[in-house]
C-alpha cells in the first residue's frame, strides 16, 4: 500500500486496467496510488492518449493524468533504456516492448517503482535493478 510520501511512476497498463475496471487488485492500487501521488512519463502519455476512442474519452484520459506529475523522458532515459534492454537479453530474458524499457528507465532514473500489469516489467525486474510495486 502506498503511504503519501512515496511516489511510483504509473505505467499504461496498470491505467487501463484502472479506466476499464479490470484487473481488481491493479485497478484498486492505481486508485490508492492517485490519493498519494503518481508520475507518468511521457511514453505513457503517447499510449494512453493513442488509444482514446472518442473526445469524451481523450477528455477523461487527459483530466486522469492531470491529477499526477509527467516526468520528461531525456536523453538519458534513452541510454539506461539500452542498457535495460541489453542486460536483459544477456540474461536470457525477453522483453518485448522497447517502451516499456523507456519507461522503466525513467522510473531508475527517478528512483521510484513501476505499478504495472505487463510482464516486460517483472522480466526487467528479475535482471536489473527496476523495481516493481506490489499489487
Amino acid at each position: 500500500m502506498l503511504s503519501m510520501d512515496r511516489s511510483v511512476l504509473v505505467d499504461t497498463s496498470a491505467l487501463i486496467e484502472f479506466l476499464n475496471d479490470g484487473h481488481q487488485a491493479v485497478a484498486d492500487e492505481v486508485e490508492r496510488a492517485l490519493a498519494a501521488h503518481i508520475t507518468t512519463c511521457d511514453a505513457v502519455v503517447m499510449e494512453l492518449t493513442a488509444g482514446a476512442q472518442s473526445e469524451s474519452e481523450l477528455r477523461s484520459i487527459t483530466s486522469l493524468l492531470a491529477m499526477g506529475h509527467n516526468e520528461a523522458v531525456t536523453s538519458v532515459d534513452f541510454e539506461i533504456a539500452a542498457t535495460l534492454y541489453r542486460t536483459a537479453r544477456r540474461s536470457g530474458v525477453t522483453v518485448r516492448s522497447m517502451l516499456d524499457c523507456v519507461i522503466a528507465a525513467v522510473a531508475v532514473r527517478l528512483g521510484i517503482p513501476v505499478l504495472h500489469h505487463d510482464r516486460d516489467f517483472d522480466a526487467l525486474a528479475s535482471c536489473t535493478e527496476v523495481r516493481v510495486h506490489p499489487v
